[in-house]
């Protein structure tokens, strides 16, 4: 009868002393891997074998992280053009925008006259026209200019700026999203940049102007010359 017993105590141990390995082999697992037992890494990331966790995308710029928040208005409505501004830069009459980027359109009621394609002996589809972004001497920070059609689906795009490749003439160059101009050094006065805005279609557009410390948008409506 002793017999009997001792070896059913010593079999509920067995069971109960593997199972208690088998839980801790397991807990140490889930503790050594950085995202716990049966986890993967984050989406976006990946972790390498000596478990470093490696970002699988490049982090946008910081200006591009910055939602685009633009205006819409229905079909056929009047474009609630931004109004001009005087005596802004010491070189123009007349500008756009609440500053310390400014851009000048040649025009001072909110109408933007471009090109029809083809533009400047380009061959694609993209009228265009030429503007003029002036910068506050008191900025030297990086400005971004993003823009669409908000009474429609048509795309804005540019040449210019510091990220543009001079491969073609100038104003046909390989067309960019975005627009990305540098204030100048403090001290030097205001900073001008030369650039195009090209479009496809008539109608009401507007940019949105960021910087590091601002951000403002811009309406104007755009005819084909």
């Amino acid at each position: 009868m002793t017999n009997r017993r001792t070896t059913r105590k010593r079999s509920w141990w067995y069971r109960v002393s593997t199972g208690l390995c088998a839980f801790l082999f397991l807990f140490l697992v889930s503790c050594a891997s950085p995202f716990g037992a049966g986890s993967s890494a984050p989406t976006g990331q990946a972790a390498t074998s000596g478990g470093t966790v490696v970002a699988t995308h490049t982090p946008l710029p910081p200006l591009k992280q910055r939602q685009l928040q633009l205006p819409t208005v229905q079909p056929g409505n009047s474009c609630p053009v931004t109004s001009a501004k005087t005596n802004v830069s010491p070189d123009y009459k007349a500008a756009y925008g609440s500053g310390p980027a400014y851009v000048v359109s040649g025009t001072t009621n909110g109408m933007s006259l471009y090109s029809a394609p083809p533009f400047n002996g380009d061959t694609n589809d993209w009228g265009g026209m030429r503007e003029t972004w002036e910068i506050a001497h008191s900025y030297t920070g990086t400005v971004l200019i993003r823009g669409r059609q908000i009474d429609g689906a048509n795309p804005v795009q540019f040449n210019g700026g510091v990220t543009e490749v001079p491969t073609n003439a100038t104003g046909t160059e390989p067309m960019l999203e975005t627009l990305t101009l540098k204030g100048g050094q403090p001290g030097q006065g205001w900073s001008t940049w030369v650039t195009y805005t090209r479009l496809k279609s008539p109608g009401c557009y507007a940019y949105q102007v960021d910087g590091t410390n601002f951000s403002y948008v811009v309406v104007f409506a755009a005819k084909a010359l």
